[in-house]
């Protein structure tokens, strides 16, 4: 996966693309740091590697993933502007369902919370991007954790 850096290099480049709507998600592994108190910081690492992997085996090859710090992961996948916002949704919830299919064969298993956001709006910034799905993110924790929520 990218680095931050690269990352919002690139999604920002496909934001000023008239012809390209962009849908982000931000994915935060749940209860890491309890994860990492029982099992280790070394089987945490692996768990993060395990994550990058599922969630990039879960995009298409033109979708981007970073790994933004810690136990968080951004995902951006670009359509045609022609696209609907409810289908770029239910893709994303594919997505989500994906990433927990093969997470949950890991023998240490901890769910995954999502935001998902829509760039809507000519002139969207990746910062308006990156905020609303970081809300919609907590939103996810704040009603439970192990879910995607939409901003």
């Amino acid at each position: 996966v990218l680095n931050r850096s690269a990352f919002q290099s690139d999604v920002e480049e496909k934001l000023l693309d008239e012809e390209t709507k962009v849908l982000l998600l931000m994915i935060d592994v749940d209860t890491f740091k309890g994860y990492t108190d029982t099992y280790g910081h070394r089987a945490g690492d692996e768990y993060l590697i395990q994550v990058a992997r599922a969630i990039q085996g879960a995009l298409r090859g033109s979708d981007l993933a970073c790994r933004m710090g810690g136990d968080e992961f951004a995902a951006a996948l670009f359509f045609k502007r022609s696209c609907e916002t409810s289908f770029m949704h239910v893709r994303a919830g594919q997505i989500y369902e994906r990433i927990m299919n093969v997470l949950q064969k890991e023998e240490h298993f901890t769910g995954l919370s999502m935001g998902v956001v829509v760039a809507e709006k000519e002139g969207t910034t990746f910062k308006d991007l990156y905020e609303a799905s970081d809300k919609a993110l907590y939103n996810s924790k704040e009603s439970g954790r192990g879910r995607m929520s939409v901003g």
